[in-house]
This record gives C-alpha cells, structure tokens and sequence, in this order.
C-alpha cells in the first residue's frame, strides 16, 4: 500500500530529506488518500470553483517557513489557476513534533477585483482499498514503532471501530464536547433567536447521525484503537476555519475549509489564510491536545497571568437592577470577612449605563458616577472590574440614534440579525468604520485612565464578527473582529486585566488575559425561560448551571495554555428545588479544580455560615490545571483529576460527577486514572468528610446524588505518618508548609493564608499521646486502623505538634 499523505508527513518527520519531498510526492500522496484542495471564488458576478491542481504546480522555494514555531523544512508550490489568479501553497514539516502545517498566499494577477468565498484547505475521502481511517490506524502505527525505536504497543487487529469527533465550538458559549457516530450534533432549535450568537456566521450545523462540524479545530478518533487525528487551524487572524467529518459506516471524511467571506481581493493584492495543520494523537495518553494548544499559544502569543482572578461580579442577583449602594453594602462585607474569604476583584456588570451601547452615561441608580465607585473599590483595597459589550448596541441607544451609518448591515441595507439580547434584536457595530474605532477605542480610554477599572469584561464580541456590508469590504468577519481587539488592548495597556466573552476563540488568544469557555450559569440546572421551559430544556449553549459545568470540563486543556479560562460565577446560595446542595457542590467542585477565575455572584450579605465556608475554602485558589481523563472518551465526561504535591508529598484530587438525574454508584479502575493498582491507597471525601480505604484495584464511590459530584484526595498508603486529608481548604494539603517528623514527635506547619476551620486526617504509628496546635491540647477519633482524625480553627496559620 502507497502511503498516505499522513503517513507520508510522519515518516518525512522521521527521514527529513527535502529532496524526497516533492510536488511529485504531495500529488501522488492526495491522490491516494482521495484527497483534495479546493478555491471558491467570485468574478464578474459569476461564482468559480476548482481544484488546486499539483501536477501542474512549480516548487518556488525550500526555505525557511514564515513562522516562529521552531525548526521546520519547507516547500512552497506555485498553482496557477487561470490567467488573472494565482495561488502559492506552503507546506512546513516541523522537526519538533509530527505536525504538518500549510497555509494558501491567493494573488490577484488581473486587472479586476474578485471576491473570495472560501479555500477547502483538504477535502479527504476513502478510496475503496483502505479509507481515511484505515490510512490513519496505519500511519499513527508507524508513528509510534518510529518514535519508540521499537514496535510500539499500538496494534489495531479487531477491525472494529467506534468513531466520535471532538468539536471546540465557536465562541465562548457554543457547545464544545465529543459527538458519536450514532448522535446527532447538538444545534440550537431557536433559529434567528440563536443561532447568529453561537454559530460561525454562514456555517450551518449539519443534520443527521454522525454529520459533525468544529470551528478552528476538531479531532476524529477511534475509542476502540485510542488512534486520533486532530485538524485545524493555528489562528483565526485571517478567517475562521471549520473541520467537518461524516462518520458513516468505516470509511469517514474530514473536509477543513477556512471561510473567506467574500472579501475583497484588488489587483495585484494577496490574500494570506492561516496556517492550517494535521497531527496524530492517542486520545488514551495524559494530555492528548497539548502539542497542537501549545503550538497555537505560541503562534498568537498568548497571554497567560500568573494567578486567576478571585472576585465578585453584581449580574447573577442583582442582573440590571444593581444599584450602587449594592456595590458599596459589598465592599463592607469584604471588609468584615477579610480575613476568611480575600475576595481580590470586585466587578460591577450589566447595569449601570443608560442603556446597551451608551456606555459612559450612567442611570439614575449611579447618581455618584462611576469614577467615584472605582475610587470606592480601590480604596478598599480591591481591584474595580466592569462590564461593557462594545461592538453591540440597542436601536434606542443614543449611540445608534445619532450614526446610524455605524451599524452593520446585510446586502438589503438591514441592520444584521445579533440574534435575541436584552428582550429584543440587537445592533452589530461596524467595527471597520473609523467612527465606530474612535467611538470604542475612547470608551476604552475612558473606562481605564479616566474612570480607574483595570478589570474589563468585554462581552457579546461575536457581534463584531457577523456576516454583514463592511465599511471595509477588504477585510474578512475575523480580520474586523482581531483588529478591533488589538486596538482595544493597546489602548487599554499591558497592565490591565480584559476578560473575553462571547468571543470567537481563535480571535481572543493574545488579546485577553481570561476568557468565558461556557454558556452563561444559571440559578437552574437546565435552561428555563417563562413558560417555554420545555422547549429550550436540551439547548445546550442557553444559560444553566448544567451548560456552563459541561463546557469548563470539554474546554478545560485551554487554560494556562491560551489564557485564564472563565468558567462564569460561582452561584452559592440556597435556591432549591432551583439548584439544589448537590448541584451547588458540583459547581464549587468543577470551577475550583479548572484553575481558572472565581468570581462569585450571589447576595453575600444574605449567605449563610455553611455556604460562606464553601467559599472560603476554595481561597487560594488551585494551581495548574485539571485533566479531564476521559474527555475524548465520553460525550458528558465525569472524571476530573489534579495531581498536587507540597511538603507532604505527592497526591491526587478525583472528581466523579454524576450527570444523571437519579443517584448513581460508579466504580472506576485505579488504572483509568493512572495509579498503580497494585498499590493500597487513603482516601477522604471532601464533602462528606469521610474518610476510607482503597485497597482492590478499584475506586469505589459512594452514593452520589443527582447532578452531583464526589470529590476525593487520593494517597498513597505508606508506613509511617501521613497527612490523609482535610477540609480546611479543597486542595486537601496544600495549607501544610512544612512536615517534620522526630523519632518520637511530629510537628507540622499550617499556613491557609486565611482564618479556617475543618477536620484533619492523620495516619500515625499508633495512637498519640498528645495533640496540640499553638500549644492547646485537642481531641481526636480513631476513624479506622491507624487513622485519626481532629477539629482545628486556625488564625490564618499555626503549628500542629503531634506526640
């Protein structure tokens, strides 16, 4: 069997010899795999298609490749089209990791400008020996055996498979998750009402069991052989990108298009589409997406802080009611509660302007203005964060009233459907328009310098993006939205904090410090609107606890990669039968082991002890990230993990989430989450403050209740004393700083960074003579064997002496 393309780029990764590499070899290769690519576009009115023909194509140049991702070798092959266009296709084959990138360069040799519709960057089929899967089972077999140097582990003799395809989504609330052969791809049913938010503007969600789509990448893979293929895009500077995948029976297709909306190409100008790339993964290994998450960090220069945002925002109880004297009730709570919960950032939302898109006057609820409320903030000590929406606008906004040439508009001079916002159809900007630049890079200018928040939370970007008559017509829905978003940051400065959403992804990476990765959350598990509640219940990108959980786990391998993900605001207080205790701990559980911001959004006035303490005991909050174990394995993935390690040593955080609506029982073989199942393991519940032993190969949890979670610490069972657990803080010992242990004496330093109370789990030798923290004797319980367990209240640190 002649190689693949695929397995034609792995194997030049292994033998990087330019002169084997060749147009002779990429026709042949595209030949084989039933392979094409494919340029779209307009002349005279009239609409033109064809194939990139390589045997007729020129190599050009060999060498290096137009970017900064490391060594690579690099051919380029000029394909004439007819005789007024013309396009140059690069391909780069970098020596760091087995990735293939190609990027199109289409030039305007005529004397007439044309507009383009769209590149299909690779339009892959089966031929009838093989098929794409059976070329993709056989390269990444190859792959291995080379990589290893040995014949790898990988063996693919049951020809059964079971295909899924992992789609990203396109902006911060679509849907993101894995799609079987047998499902359907989830869609929103509210058409117009929706669909312009959610959806990359011009491409339909496909219809029918196993027809899938992904913006900017996707992954088809096999759960049987673990074998994946990742396609995609590197940036979405230039245009969005879409893979698609029909999964039918064994022979699957993969079709990556990059859409150029019939932008405008003048005489001898060019137009560059992003790199595109392919690669292989096993979907079974710890980190499956990271070679292609790092890549695209690095090419789009992404931002990433050093902590996540800990904070309160006004939206989720006060919503566009919030007056200022909520705002400055808050501040007095943080001052009170300080010491327990140090809220960092302090964000006033939707609410305070006049109306959507007059963003510097104020209601009659802000009679002291918005400067003085940041002073407020800032002067107690906290970081003042605002909302604004600055590429959207209501038609009775001033704004609109006084530019109506500044809205954006279809082909029929009607302003462009925003889908359903603020109880009526919304107006894009035209963010290609000099007024409209000026108009927000001033709004920017005024929020930051003048009024004093350095936290901006910029949402409904996606506006920005629509299909719509540019002012500019050279310049793609993707190039509008990036360039409004460079002159945004660099009004706004490298020292403030800008928080996407609603935000295409691929246009965010560099921009923002922390991105929305999720539908908004909701006091309800399911989405629920007056009296259509039926209706909308499956609609998984309309706000809900259960929409928002879903998208911070399928996105979760984005954080601390391209930015700070936002998982959207912790709901705490009691709304049952709305969101009940499970459901909150749940939503405490997931937005605490993502790593990523924590901005509370409840009456904290009005929350009990009980979920006040929950708060504070997810503050600091978590390091690093968590890894979703079987997130290409399940279309609603429940296994969380977070391995941590400290001055006691090496352990593991589990969350096991319960997705159903009954309470469940599971039992997960240690191996699935990596451990050694040979091993005996200690194991503390955090929520139920229970602690038990896990001994036969298999973890067993206890009875979870609806939409619920479990959430344990997992160490290994040594012979001498241990630190088991704890629920002074979620992280289960990160609060231990320093572990000393005598001959007969154990002394240990407690440090929360804050005022604490919980249990503590000690496995010791035998049972101890004395236990003491800042020298006040406590008492203990024997839990089990050898294990004990004691109540401590901490002023933010204190020793522990065990005799």
């Amino acid at each position: 069997m002649a190689p693949s393309l695929f397995s034609s780029h792995l194997n030049f990764f292994f033998q990087p010899q330019l002169d084997t590499w060749s147009i002779r070899t990429i026709s042949h290769d595209l030949q084989i795999m039933n392979a094409s690519m494919a340029l779209t576009w307009m002349e005279a009115g009239r609409r033109y298609t064809t194939q990139l023909a390589f045997s007729r194509a020129d190599e050009v140049d060999k060498g290096k490749p137009a970017h900064s991702l490391g060594s690579a070798a690099h051919l380029t092959l000029r394909i004439p089209i007819n005789s007024c266009l013309e396009v140059e296709v690069c391909f780069s084959l970098l020596h760091a990791s087995p990735t293939m990138l190609w990027r199109l360069e289409i030039k305007n040799k005529g004397a007439s400008a044309i507009r383009l519709i769209s590149a299909d960057m690779m339009a892959a089929g089966s031929d009838e020996r093989m098929g794409l899967y059976g070329h993709l089972r056989q390269a990444l077999a190859h792959f291995n055996e080379e990589r290893n140097g040995r014949r790898s582990g990988v063996h693919f003799a049951s020809p059964e498979i079971d295909l899924a395809f992992y789609s990203s989504g396109w902006q911060s609330w679509s849907y993101a998750g894995l799609v079987g052969a047998d499902q359907s791809m989830p869609r929103t049913r509210l058409g117009p009402i929706r669909r312009p938010m959610v959806d990359q503007p011009g491409v339909n969600i496909p219809r029918g069991q196993g027809r899938v789509r992904s913006d900017m990448f996707g992954v088809l893979l096999d759960r049987i052989s673990h074998v994946g293929i990742l396609a995609g895009f590197l940036s979405q500077r230039a245009a969005f990108g879409t893979v698609a995948s029909y999964m039918g029976g064994e022979k699957p297709s993969l079709h990556l298009r990059t859409n150029l909306d019939g932008v405008l190409l003048d005489p001898g100008e060019s137009f560059i589409s992003d790199w595109a790339c392919i690669d292989f993964i096993d979907i079974k290994s710890s980190d499956p997406l990271s070679t292609y998450l790092d890549l695209t960090a690095k090419e789009n220069s992404a931002r990433v802080a050093n902590t996540s945002p800990l904070g309160w925002c006004s939206w989720y109880y006060y919503f566009q009611e919030v007056h200022q004297t909520h705002i400055q009730d808050h501040l007095k709570w943080a001052k009170e509660y300080e010491d327990e919960i140090p809220l960092e950032v302090y964000q006033i939302d939707d609410g305070y302007q006049s109306n959507i898109g007059d963003w510097l006057t104020t209601n009659e609820r802000f009679p002291g203005g918005m400067a003085q409320l940041a002073g407020d903030i800032q002067g107690a000590g906290h970081e003042a964060g605002l909302w604004i929406a600055p590429f959207i606008a209501l038609s009775s906004a001033q704004v609109v009233q006084r530019n109506p040439d500044w809205v954006l508009r279809n082909r029929y001079g009607l302003p462009v459907n925003t889908g359903w916002v603020w109880e009526s159809f919304g107006r894009a900007l035209d963010v290609t328009h000099p007024g409209v630049q000026e108009d927000i890079v001033g709004v920017i200018d005024t929020v930051i310098n003048r009024w004093g928040y350095s936290y901006i939370k910029l949402d409904f970007l996606y506006a920005a993006a629509l299909t719509g008559k540019r002012y500019n017509p050279r310049l793609t829905g993707a190039q509008a939205l990036r360039e409004m978003l460079i002159k945004i940051r660099e009004m706004a400065g490298e020292e403030s904090t800008l928080v996407g959403c609603g935000c295409p992804l691929g246009s965010g990476i560099g921009i923002f410090d922390s991105m929305r990765v999720g539908p908004d959350v909701a006091p309800s598990w399911k989405p629920r609107y007056p009296f259509v509640d039926a209706l909308i219940k499956n609609e998984w990108d309309l706000p809900s606890a259960r929409n928002a959980l879903h998208n911070t786990i399928t996105r979760a391998p984005l954080h601390r990669r391209w930015w700070i993900n936002d998982p959207d605001c912790l709901l705490l207080r009691r709304t049952e039968p709305q969101l009940s205790e499970a459901e909150v701990q749940a939503l405490v559980t997931v937005v605490a082991l993502s790593g990523g911001a924590a901005m509370v959004s409840d009456d904290l006035l009005a929350l009990d002890a009980e979920r006040r303490s929950w708060l504070a005991r997810i503050c600091p909050l978590l390091p690093g990230r968590m890894r979703v174990v079987d997130l290409l394995q399940e279309e609603r993935p429940k296994l969380l993990l977070m391995e941590l390690a400290g001055a006691i040593g090496k352990w593991w955080l589990i969350a096991i989430l319960n997705w159903e609506d009954e309470e469940q029982h599971f039992e997960i073989p240690l191996e699935v989450f990596g451990l050694n199942p040979l091993l005996d393991y200690h194991s503390v519940d955090f929520w139920n403050a229970q602690y038990k032993s896990v001994h036969d190969r298999v973890l067993r949890s206890g009875p979870i209740a609806a939409h619920g979670v479990e959430l344990i610490a997992l160490r290994e069972a040594r012979d001498e004393s241990q630190w088991v657990g704890d629920t002074l803080h979620i992280s289960q010992g990160l609060c231990v700083k320093s572990w000393d242990h005598g001959d007969r004496t154990l002394t240990v330093m407690i440090d929360c960074e804050r005022g604490a109370q919980g249990q503590v789990w000690l496995a010791l030798p035998g049972p101890p003579k004395s236990l003491r923290i800042q020298g006040h004797e406590l008492e203990y319980k024997v839990v089990s064997p050898k294990i004990y367990s004691v109540c401590l209240e901490i002023d933010r640190s204190a020793i522990l002496e065990v005799e």
